[in-house]
């Protein structure tokens, strides 16, 4: 550390922010506590929601091609359970991007807005599951555009995850 540097509070944690970039401020101690603590459990969390709106996704195309309505039911239940996950994720995700764990890159901006519109619109396929079983074609239409729109984002924001994870070249050999 060096003479510029502010004192730490006994018992906390810190990380030195230089510069302005983004949401982080110019400079100051940024005390690692509860809402950082959240932030890191963002890559625990964002696993089980990835894994459901797949599962959801696939089962309603199946209940489409198939006409079997066990296959909507499976859809309906991993949709519902994800949404729950995916709010927590998304706002672990607002936590950890605002620490000084993450450098503010344009690809955060882009992961982090696409991953609340991701969230959102598997709120969205969840909210039109109500009363699936005397939904109007119109509504399930709704359901399933909803779904399908989420499943591509969240593939586009796992994506720009691994980017800022693993790099740009993450994909090469």
């Amino acid at each position: 550390m060096d003479d510029q540097t502010p004192p730490v509070r006994p018992g906390s944690v810190s990380a030195y922010a230089r510069g302005r970039v983004g949401n982080k401020p110019r400079a100051g101690p940024i005390y690692v506590g509860v809402m950082a603590f959240a932030g890191r459990l963002h890559p625990l969390l964002l696993h089980f929601p990835i894994a459901l709106i797949i599962v959801a996704a696939i089962a309603e195309l199946t209940a489409m091609l198939t006409t079997v309505r066990a296959w909507h039911a499976v859809a309906v239940a991993n949709v519902r359970a994800g949404a729950v996950f995916a709010v927590a994720t998304a706002i672990t995700g607002w936590l950890m991007a605002s620490s000084a764990v993450v450098d503010d890159v344009r690809t955060l901006d882009w992961h982090r807005w696409m991953g609340t519109t991701a969230a959102v619109a598997f709120i969205g396929a969840a909210l039109a599951t109500a009363g699936a079983e005397r939904q109007s074609p119109t509504v399930r239409w709704l359901y399933r555009i909803a779904l399908f729109w989420a499943a591509a984002l969240v593939g586009v924001t796992g994506h720009l995850g691994a980017r800022l994870v693993w790099g740009a070249d993450f994909l090469r050999p």
